[in-house]
C-alpha cells in the first residue's frame, strides 16, 4: 500500500506525540523546544518542506548534544530521513532527463 502525504504526516504526528510523552523530553528544555518546533513544521508547512526542515533540525540537535537522545527521537529521525532522501531523489529526477 502506498501512503500519501496526508497519511505520512499523520504517522509523523503520532511519532511526535509519542516523543513528547517521553519523560526525558519533558525534563529537558532543549528537547522540549525541538518537539514544539518540529510539531509546528509538520502542521504548518507542505509535507516535503516540513520533512526536510525536520530532518535538518533533528540532525543539528543530535550533533550538538553528542547523539544523546531518547529512542523515540532516533526512530522519528530514521523515518524522516527516509522521507527526506526520497524527496531529494525526486528533486533530481528532471536532471536525468535533460542532460
Amino acid at each position: 500500500m502506498v501512503l500519501g502525504h496526508t497519511d505520512k504526516k499523520q504517522i509523523i504526528r503520532t511519532k511526535i506525540r509519542k516523543l513528547a510523552q517521553n519523560s526525558v523530553v519533558q525534563g529537558n528544555i532543549d528537547l522540549n523546544n525541538l518537539v514544539v518546533k518540529i510539531n509546528q513544521e509538520i502542521t504548518s508547512k507542505p509535507y516535503l518542506a516540513a520533512v526536510r526542515n525536520i530532518s535538518h533540525d533533528i540532525s543539528i540537535f543530535l550533533i550538538t548534544h553528542k547523539y544523546q537522545a531518547p529512542k523515540e527521537l532516533i526512530e522519528l529521525q530514521k523515518f524522516i530521513e527516509q522521507e527526506a532522501n526520497k524527496a531529494n531523489g525526486l528533486a533530481q529526477l528532471p536532471f536525468y532527463f535533460f542532460r
